[in-house]
């Protein structure tokens, strides 16, 4: 599996993560409208690093757009891998209170559902939108499920090769393809990586788990603190994403360390910058219940709320993925969040998530939901785009394909030769695979408008205080 990754992007560069079996090393070629700007150093990839390497492109203009091109070399006459080319733009300088920029988020990306495997179409819808930058805030791949217990029973256990192998599904996939290698991303983790609702902190085998997530993206090398937390700044606006699994246990989501960095940096951005953003791969509203999200420690929540309160600091705004819907919640005065997602998984609910925060807007049911903010220094315009498949839709396919293949080899081992009955059966399970599948694999029109389906939701604006 070959693909190439914009991993993270500023007002001088980008980080290119390339991964190729064939090649022994790689260069890129940096080009603008004039010509080629310059040839990064060569970068070594074997078997150690998954045939992986990390390229660290600086010394670019802001707001410019750029070519790239990665030239792969190999020793092996019987392999000439081609070169891999794609585009991106840079982004305003840091501070830059005049200028603007557009970002998008999401999160879940379940690319195996139960027997079948689907196309990653929102990753393609999300390319449409044409964002500087994109967030996947975690849910990257579902190593619990539908198979993923292997080793001690959590997720792959010690099978390094097997998260890896996960993550590669993802990557090479046409779709998500089509987006990565043209927009910069940026990645959290939640708890599909390692176990679904994971409050076990950095217990085994998250080390295996998050080890694999690491190698391809270069969020630790990013951070200024050397952990999956990290900071950045674009034109008015400062970023925070937050490491909400690492430190998870009962009662408590960041720890005091990650907690004290959090309000270093909105002390420091307060003064230098309009607009705070707080991503989090949970939801923050109290709107969700349960122990996989902010509710579950309301301690921290509201020593966050109470720090904002006591140093008088506004323009913040939340942004969270995991919930498979979109909506904007009033969680104070002039705080909101915004809960988009998921990019390619599972349209699971079909009721608005009412509760003590106030719900501003909502948008249900379908498989993808992308959140697109339009931001300057007076306004952010938050518009969610929904599509794919219906709830209705992923829930029938993914009965019926699992029912229709567990039936035919359950028929088979009977023997469907011995009676009427289980040849009838045979019949309707073969019906039930195929049908399945076809809802699976390419979106049919049998329920909801289909995989192709994809159109603004609703759509916020903030202005700034």
């Amino acid at each position: 599996a070959s693909f190439v990754i914009l991993n993270t992007i500023s007002s001088e560069g980008t980080d290119i993560i390339v991964r190729h079996p064939s090649a022994d090393s790689f260069t890129v070629e940096i080009n603008n409208e004039t010509g080629t700007v310059f040839t990064t150093a060569s970068t070594l990839i074997d078997a150690s690093s998954d045939f992986t390497g990390k390229s660290f492109v600086r010394g670019l203009e802001p707001s410019t757009l750029y070519t790239y091109q990665v030239v792969l070399n190999t020793s092996s006459i019987l392999s000439r891998p081609k070169s891999l080319k794609g585009s991106f733009s840079t982004v305003p300088v840091a501070g830059d209170l005049s200028s603007t920029f557009t970002f998008a988020s999401s999160s879940c990306s379940q690319k195996s559902r139960l027997l079948g495997a689907v196309p990653m179409t929102g990753f393609s819808k999300a390319k449409t939108l044409q964002p500087d930058f994109m967030f996947h805030l975690g849910d990257l791949v579902y190593v619990d499920t539908p198979w993923g217990w292997g080793g001690d029973g959590y997720g792959f256990g010690n099978k390094q090769e097997l998260y890896e192998s996960f993550l590669r599904d993802v990557y090479r996939d046409e779709h998500a393809q089509a987006l990565m290698s043209s927009t910069p991303m940026y990645f959290a983790f939640d708890d599909h990586e390692i176990l679904n609702n994971w409050i076990e902190g950095k217990s085994h085998p998250y080390d295996v788990a998050i080890g694999s997530w690491e190698q391809y993206n270069t969020m630790i090398e990013n951070s200024i603190y050397s952990e999956y937390y990290y900071n950045f700044t674009v034109g008015p606006a400062s970023f925070f994403v937050m490491d909400v699994r690492s430190y998870k246990v009962e009662q408590q989501i960041i720890g005091a360390v990650q907690m004290a960095r959090l309000k270093q940096w909105l002390i420091a951005e307060n003064s230098t910058v309009t607009w705070k953003f707080l991503l989090s791969s949970l939801p923050f509203s109290l709107n969700k219940e349960g122990v996989d999200a902010w509710g579950c420690c309301t301690a921290e929540r509201n020593e966050i709320l109470d720090f904002l309160t006591a140093n008088n600091i506004k323009n913040v705004i939340i942004v969270s993925g995991d919930q498979h819907k979109a909506e904007i919640y009033k969680i104070s005065e002039d705080l909101y969040e915004a809960s988009i997602s998921a990019i390619n998984a599972f349209g699971r609910h079909y009721k608005a998530g009412e509760g003590p925060d106030g719900l501003e807007r909502s948008a249900l049911k379908y498989e993808t939901h992308i959140g697109f903010f339009e931001v300057s220094n007076s306004t952010v315009t938050i518009t969610a785009f929904s599509g794919g498949l219906s709830f209705l839709g992923s829930l029938i396919g993914s009965i019926f394909l699992p029912v229709g293949v567990v039936g035919i080899a359950l028929v088979l081992v009977i023997d469907p030769r011995r009676a009427k009955v289980l040849q009838a059966a045979t019949a309707l399970f073969v019906v039930l695979a195929i049908m399945g599948s076809w809802l699976l694999l390419t979106g049919g029109q049998l329920v909801g408008e289909g995989r192709d389906r994809f159109e603004k939701s609703f759509d916020f604006v903030i202005n700034a205080a």
